[in-house]
């Protein structure tokens, strides 16, 4: 275990780029990632149930609005989220107003479910992660979405995060790689 956890900190040194800690500090410390916000196994057959369980656990710990999840849809209508990476991911989110506070939530699919790619929305991927993403501050949204998609290009990451088996796994996992305490 402590192997995997220093290699994981030697993939934080090499992916995650924030060497000021000031910078890193202001875009971490107020974004919450917790065992309750982590679902593992989710059966569901199509985005709008996967966002659903996800914008559920996120409304009943008041980060966002009852209108949340209809923005979501929405949003994730018009502008696909999927992302072809070794192990397709989507990355849906919407405006800061029907946010309350910041945090992602976690989805790992007990079977891929077709998602719109992102930049090519006439392609479906078969999704095996989600991460619903809740930011108060529009301004951090752009710099969030780059992190993560910068982690997703590490395939190990991806991998990593499937194969976990717990939630606690998951969130200590996360919390490692984005150096969230």
């Amino acid at each position: 275990m402590n192997e995997e956890k220093d290699f994981d900190r030697e993939f934080v040194n090499r992916q995650i780029n924030v060497n000021n800690s000031e910078e890193r500090s202001a875009i971490y410390k107020d974004i919450v990632f917790e065992e309750d916000l982590v679902s593992i196994n989710i059966d569901a057959q199509t985005p709008e149930e996967v966002i659903k369980i996800l914008s559920d656990k996120l409304l009943q710990k008041g980060y966002v609005t009852n209108k949340f999840f209809e923005a979501v849809i929405n949003r994730e209508k018009e502008f696909p989220t999927g992302l072809p990476t070794i192990i397709p991911v989507a990355l849906p989110h919407t405006d800061a107003v029907y946010c309350k506070g910041s945090a992602i939530s976690v989805g790992i699919l007990k079977t891929p479910v077709s998602f719109r790619e992102m930049g090519n929305p006439h392609n479906y991927l078969p999704v095996e992660i989600v991460f619903l993403l809740v930011l108060v501050d529009s301004n951090l949204q752009t710099q969030w979405l780059q992190r993560l998609v910068k982690a997703f290009k590490e395939n190990d990451f991806l991998k990593k995060l499937k194969n976990k088996q717990t939630k606690q796994e998951i969130v200590e996992f996360i919390n490692q790689i984005f150096n969230h305490n």
